[in-house]
């Protein structure tokens, strides 16, 4: 039996195929970049080399946390990372405004990234706060979910009570500070009332004292006219 040969394959079939899998290799590649979190941008080396503090958002993959951490806070990642002061370096730029742009930067990125920390503190404990109550809730039973409700019930009666007890004593407070006022009003007016009367009852045996003082005696007018009256 004879075998029929294959013919080989032309050298252009056999670089179109090789060419072909290394760019399927290539976006494989691409596609399965690992997503990185901003305390591992913190420390890397920017690659930008420019006078300008707001270099252009880069292509960075983040981790969910990190990216949802830069969205709320309105963050370019690429701010984070490390630049020495060669890189604010520019043709006829006065070296001491080189060195305030690098400051401000270095600056400028610690704060950043101290904000994003925070941020990143409370999305963790509002995350571990979610699960902790949907897990409660859970492995509640019906009577528990009563219980509950009666202490929750229990508790608003007592504030309200609490409530109602502080209102009486401040309207009794407020009571008493009326009776005390009125009090010292009505001891004042009559204080300035029995003065008053004496004032005026001095004032009164005065002018009578001086009243009679001014008028004549009986006597004396008598004894005057029988004077007139006697012959010379």
């Amino acid at each position: 039996m004879s075998h029929i040969s294959q013919p080989p394959k032309s050298p252009s079939v056999m670089s179109t195929t090789s060419g072909g899998d290394g760019a399927n290799k290539s976006k494989k590649k691409k596609k399965q970049v690992a997503p990185i979190s901003l305390e591992e941008i913190f420390n890397q080396v920017s690659t930008v080399t420019s006078s300008n503090l707001n270099p252009p958002p880069s292509k960075i993959v983040l981790t969910p946390r990190s990216a949802e951490c830069c969205l709320k806070l309105g963050i370019n990642p690429e701010i984070l990372k490390i630049r020495d002061i060669d890189s604010f370096w520019e043709s006829g730029l006065d070296p001491a405004i080189q060195r305030i742009r690098h400051e401000a930067y270095v600056q400028r990125r610690y704060d950043v990234m101290k904000q994003c920390r925070l941020e990143r503190k409370r999305m963790s404990a509002a995350e571990f706060e979610a699960a902790t109550n949907l897990t409660t809730v859970e492995t509640l039973t019906p009577e528990m979910i009563l219980q509950q409700q009666r202490e929750q019930n229990s508790t608003l009666i007592q504030l309200e009570m609490q409530r109602i007890e502080k209102m009486q004593k401040r309207q009794q407070k407020e009571l008493e500070q009326m009776i005390s006022v009125s009090v010292l009003s009505t001891s004042f007016r009559n204080h300035v009332n029995a003065h008053h009367h004496h004032h005026i009852s001095l004032l009164y045996d005065a002018v009578r004292s001086e009243s009679c003082q001014g008028e004549p005696r009986d006597g004396a007018a008598y004894t005057g006219g029988e004077a007139e009256g006697e012959p010379a």
